[in-house]
Formats: C-alpha cells, structure tokens, sequence
C-alpha cells in the first residue's frame, strides 16, 4: 500500500467508527481498531514491534570475571533505565558466577514503545578499565553481547484446509 491507500483506509475506518452500531459486533470492531492503529504505525514509519516489549539477554563474553562484572553493570544500567521508563521487568533466566556477576542472564521488559526504545542496544558492548579482579591493577577489556528481540503476540490459531495439503 502507499501513502495514498494507507490514508484512504485509514479515513474508511474512522467513519466506521463514528456509526451507532459500530460496538455491536465486539470482535469486529477490536480487528478495525488494531487495523487502524497498524496503519497509522506505517503512514508514521513505525515498525508494528517498536511499540511492543522486548526480551533481553546479556551475555558475558571474553574478559573472563571481568566480563561477568560487566554483565552486571550492564543488567544495573538498563534496570534502572526501565525503572526511569516505569517498564515492567520479570526475571526469565540468570546464570550468576561466585563474584556475584552474571554469565548470562535474560528479562522481559514490557511497557510501552520497549522494543522500539531498546532495539538499537542490540550488539558487542565494550568495557576497558583497570580491573579490580587483577592483583597488578593492569588495564583489561571485557566483552558482553546484548540481544533485544520484541516480545511476539500470540496470534490466532492458523487453520489450514485439508484440501490445500498434499501429504507424499
């Protein structure tokens, strides 16, 4: 569809709106209500799972304790940064090394515009600092990865005909 059509449908289904018995058929009108919101996200440019919740999982790469420190510090930062948001955050997965850091750990974040917000935090962070882990207090860099994938609705159930399958 183009700018054109997406407006044309978008005007279709706010007159429809604006009719009497528009609530009469409950599951219709919730379908209409997330077409239109779907369509506007794409006249605007966004992405249907920007406005969504994420999953994210933090990895502790090369760097040893010093990676899984990082990890931590990591986990802190977007913690607080979500709590700065009011997301919801639960625990889905943690696996904690002796110094209290983490090997990898993964959160759901929900709330509004989560994937959209975090998306671009996917990827190798970096750290190098004087490591407290080294009895020389050398400089050490530490790698961790952070994924952030959307949080997927469940959709409906898919049926398929038993006409459109070929079983050989």
């Amino acid at each position: 569809m183009d700018t054109a059509d997406i407006q044309k449908r978008i005007d279709e289904i706010e007159g429809a709106m604006q009719a009497p018995d528009f609530w009469g058929n409950k599951a219709r009108a919730q379908d209409l209500i997330k077409e239109l919101q779907n369509l506007k996200d794409k006249r605007e440019g966004v992405n249907a799972y920007d406005k969504g919740g994420a999953i994210m999982t933090i990895l502790a790469g090369a760097g040893g304790d010093d990676a899984e420190d990082f990890a931590k510090m990591l986990l802190q930062m977007y913690l607080k940064y979500a709590e700065n948001q009011n997301y919801t955050i639960s625990f889905l997965h943690e696996n904690k090394n002796d110094h209290d850091g983490y090997r990898n750990i993964t959160i759901e974040i929900e709330g509004k515009k989560v994937y959209g917000n975090l998306k671009g935090e996917s990827g190798v962070h970096r750290l190098v600092r004087l490591s407290p882990f080294n009895a020389n207090s050398k400089r050490h860099t530490s790698f961790c990865l952070v994924e952030v994938i959307p949080k997927i609705e469940k959709v409906a159930d898919i049926v398929i005909p038993p006409d459109d399958l070929e079983i050989d």
